[in-house]
């Protein structure tokens, strides 16, 4: 209830000193002052109740509306998973193909000593795109579970209940560059 006008002392509803003020202002309506300072200052208490429950309610509204957004870049950042993920797979399906193919020819009978070096080195080179379409895969996926458990919208640690968020997405920890993208690869030099 508000300082000064009405408070709730063992059930029972206690006009503050702020009251008794305001009657002694009043004081030519006799008896009936006290009554009229009284109902004014429970009805500004109500006005005061209203509004704080318009608050209450407005930062409900609020906090259901985080959650529903969080819940929506959620589930993007899930499907960007699952495409991220598919699209690493395909490359790295590819490049397991190219290194078969590559060893398989390289075991062909006729093969000079430089076209021997160079199917090595191919390999050699396939073998380290495989390599980072893993770990760039794999800081991808980090990144986007990072960006689930730790983005926008998220609550902090020991604040179950609040709506204050915690994180934003201006330090996003994402690698850059596309998804699914694969490092060129190196050219090495004739010796």
């Amino acid at each position: 209830m508000s300082a000064g006008l009405v408070r709730e002392v063992n059930g029972r509803i206690v006009f503050g000193d702020t009251v008794a003020r305001v009657a002694e202002s009043l004081h030519p309506l006799g008896p009936i002052a006290r009554m009229v300072t009284e109902a004014a200052a429970m009805g500004v208490e109500l006005r005061r109740l209203t509004l704080q429950g318009h608050q209450i309610e407005a930062d409900r509204l609020v906090g259901l509306a985080r959650l529903e957004n969080r819940q929506i870049e959620a589930g993007a950042t899930i499907q960007g998973m699952h495409r991220t993920v598919a699209n690493h797979e395909r490359t790295a399906r590819e490049l397991r193909q190219c290194l078969v193919n590559l060893q398989r020819d390289m075991l062909k009978s006729g093969l000079s000593r430089w076209q021997q070096e160079l199917y090595g080195d191919l390999m050699r080179d396939v073998m380290a795109q495989l390599n980072a379409n893993h770990a760039i895969g794999g800081q991808t996926l980090t990144g986007n579970i990072h960006e689930i458990l730790n983005g926008e919208g998220a609550l902090a640690p020991g604040s179950l209940g609040s709506t204050a968020p915690r994180g934003s997405r201006s330090g996003s920890s994402q690698p850059s560059g596309p998804a699914g993208s694969s490092p060129r690869p190196r050219r090495r030099r004739p010796r």
